[in-house]
């Protein structure tokens, strides 16, 4: 059980997952609160802009000694769309994390309870013997880099991606395949720095779960996943809870 949180540990934890290829399951970090000035939600994303702001001599709504006081108001990974919730969201779609585990909130019951059921997977799967590579296969290569795609997640997951993969022996050609995917799949979530949601609205509107809902029609929904049944199995239940924070094909942020 890989407890996965910022940046580089979800791609490290999948790539030792794969290059050992015994049973392994990811139990996502959360992302941290965020506070408030005013009626003003701060968060990590709002300091960043006001840093480039204030270089470039841009007036500025709060002092930004006061947003960074409020912007981080306890433990986990930035809140925004940015490396670490974005490969959250890939560990989901590779199918390496129980369904509905990304994004969270950091010391959350559900990041708590998904910690929790990991607990009694991991000893399911390792009398099943189900193995990383048998779950990391193109098929999932593939949905993870539409789930990228579908959130205009962080660039980083290209490499990390493409690392995963060689650990796993596969063949996948990740840069290949992004370069297919990526004329197909179109955005359909913008979150904070590529919009004004905030990953908490993505989290309460379903998260990776609903995301991958949306992309069904364009994603290998037979792929087999860390619960042992496939993706379309996980997703029967699944349901976008906001539309407008997670659009559906017919209506998205940007075409494919």
């Amino acid at each position: 059980v890989c407890l996965t949180s910022c940046d580089k540990t979800p791609p490290g934890h999948l790539m030792a997952a794969a290059r050992l290829n015994i049973p392994t399951l990811l139990v996502i970090g959360g992302y941290q609160p965020s506070g408030a000035i005013g009626a003003d939600r701060i968060d990590i994303e709002d300091v960043f802009e006001a840093t480039i702001g204030r270089r470039f001599n841009t007036p500025l709504k709060h002092d930004i000694e006061d947003m960074a006081e409020q912007a981080i108001r306890g433990p986990g990974v930035c809140a925004g769309m940015a490396t670490a919730n974005t490969m959250h969201c890939v560990v989901e779609a590779l199918g390496m994390c129980l369904p509905g585990s990304a994004p969270v909130r950091a010391n959350s019951e559900r990041m708590f309870d998904a910690a929790r059921r990991s607990g009694t997977r991991i000893v399911q799967m390792v009398q099943e013997q189900l193995l990383p590579r048998t779950i990391m296969d193109e098929r999932s290569f593939r949905n993870a880099i539409a789930m990228v795609l579908a959130v205009s997640g962080s660039i980083n997951a290209i490499k990390h991606l493409q690392a995963v993969a060689s650990e796993a022996r596969g063949g996948v050609d990740v840069f290949a395949l992004w370069d297919e995917i990526s004329r197909t799949v179109p955005v359909l979530s913008a979150i904070r720095p590529n919009g004004e949601r905030r990953i908490e609205e993505f989290e309460d509107a379903g998260g990776a779960a609903a995301m991958l809902k949306q992309l069904t029609p364009l994603i290998a929904t037979a792929a087999m996943t860390c619960t042992g049944h496939t993706l379309a199995d996980n997703l029967a239940g699944a349901s976008v809870r906001d539309a407008e924070v997670i659009r559906p094909l017919e209506r998205p942020v940007c075409p494919g």
